[in-house]
């Protein structure tokens, strides 16, 4: 609540630093990303929901079924090439919270490819822990509001691959 309360001009480039070194690397890059620019306010930021919904493999294959995500996310108006997000992920016989970012490219063309990598927490019978992801796919701007998705992810916890998804997803932009 504080960041959106200091205006631009009150906070120099240099106080900015110096506030940002005090964070952790990762929160450094999304407070660099997030802090207004000049001629920019905090509510300009572009938000975005997904819901993702598809087939669920976990162990290697011996779970099964199906699986998705809920996830908000955050980018610069604009400029799409970078995102932030943050979500729900759930399938057969797992649920969890992830976070991460995500690349587009070409960043302004209505067919894009996708690149994502985060992590989280990772809760199942048995175990419950960190969770690492990375995966891609492809999105088509639909409108300026909407668009669609598929992609592929796989993922690692606990020293066993899954939770993987390959879903097809809507993204809400406003």
């Amino acid at each position: 609540m504080a960041i959106r309360t200091v205006s631009v001009g009150l906070m120099s480039r240099l106080a900015r630093m110096r506030l940002l070194l005090r964070w952790t690397p990762l929160a450094c890059l999304a407070a660099l990303f997030l802090f207004p620019q000049p001629g920019e306010s905090q509510e300009s930021l572009r938000k975005r929901l997904r819901v993702e919904a598809g087939y669920s493999s976990n162990h290697d294959g011996r779970d099964t079924g199906l699986g998705g995500a809920l996830r908000f996310g955050i980018s610069r108006p604009g400029d799409d090439l970078l995102r932030f997000e943050a979500g729900l992920i759930a399938g057969v016989p797992y649920a969890g919270l992830d976070a991460g970012v995500e690349l587009r490219f070409p960043q302004r063309a209505r067919v894009g490819v996708v690149l994502r990598a985060g992590g989280g927490l990772l809760v199942e019978d048995g175990f419950s822990g960190a969770v690492v992801r990375g995966g891609g796919g492809v999105e088509v701007d639909i409108s300026p509001r909407v668009a669609l998705r598929g992609t592929a992810q796989a993922a690692y916890h606990g020293g066993q691959a899954g939770p993987h998804l390959v879903s097809l997803g809507v993204d809400y932009r406003w």
